[in-house]
């Protein structure tokens, strides 16, 4: 992973714990897990796998075996796949995709999300 990869509100982890990005400066990364913030460098944090747990926590239903989809706005839909695909339905048309392994991470995931809807893909349960 690199520092560039990473946007403000990003998940990452540490020692297996997960934290979550407040701020970037050259390549320091500072994260908060609710007890206030911890620098870290960019070599000491790993990326979080997207996993069907992930995509769970973040509002996706699950369609089938490693198929989940997500409604976004007016018909519009994403479709997650745990294998690493994504892809995107915009109103009626569909088309556009990003295969793996563009999106196997969960910071890839919410920086795609971010792009398209121009808002933070929130987790929608507890359990960091």
């Amino acid at each position: 992973m690199e520092a560039k990869e990473l946007r403000i509100g990003n998940l990452f982890q540490y020692d297996n714990k997960v934290f979550k990005v407040k701020e970037i400066r050259n390549y320091i990364i500072s994260g908060d897990r609710g007890k206030g913030n911890v620098d870290f460098t960019i070599k000491e944090i790993s990326p979080i796998e997207l996993t069907e747990e992930w995509l769970l926590k973040f509002g996706f239903e699950k369609k089938a075996e490693h198929n989940f989809r997500l409604n976004v706005f007016a018909r519009s839909i994403i479709h997650a796949y745990t294998h690493g695909k994504v892809e995107i339905e915009l109103g009626n048309r569909s088309g556009y995709s990003f295969g793996y392994p563009q999106v196997q991470y969960v910071h890839q995931l919410q920086n795609l999300y971010f792009s398209l809807v121009g808002e933070e893909l929130e987790l929608k349960t507890e359990g960091k």
